[in-house]
């Protein structure tokens, strides 16, 4: 059990935990620390060499933790659904740039991929 000893929890996750929030603020946060979390592993992965990249995050916009929250916002009815229908345009939007990024980045076009991280990045910060 090596791997439990190396275990170090992210400060982030504890930090939001540690909050006093309503129910909605507290579902927010959630959704902006997994957002945080894909982006990172997108971004770190393009970044790094094709030898270096590590597994790629959920990239069917249903199934990955932010398309899981949409989803499930809508279903528990918390959320204006004007408000929610935007969320879930910037979340498609940012599939989009990032299918493109890593299609590059896997066919091999690994400069181009790196050049268009700032689309990623200025689109969602």
């Amino acid at each position: 059990m090596r791997m439990a000893h190396e275990y170090q929890s992210n400060s982030q996750w504890i930090a939001c935990g540690n909050k006093n929030l309503t129910l909605q603020e507290g579902k927010i946060e959630i959704f902006k620390l997994a957002f945080v979390q894909w982006k990172q592993q997108l971004v770190s992965n393009i970044k790094s060499s094709p030898d270096g990249a590590k597994s790629w995050p959920i990239t069917d916009r249903t199934k990955c933790h932010c398309g899981t929250w949409i989803n499930r916002a809508k279903q528990e009815q918390l959320f204006d659904d004007s408000w929610l229908e935007t969320i879930n345009q910037t979340h498609q939007s940012l599939h989009r740039i990032a299918d493109d990024l890593m299609f590059k980045y896997n066919d091999g076009d690994i400069y181009r991929a790196k050049t268009n991280l700032p689309l990623l990045q200025s689109s969602f910060s």
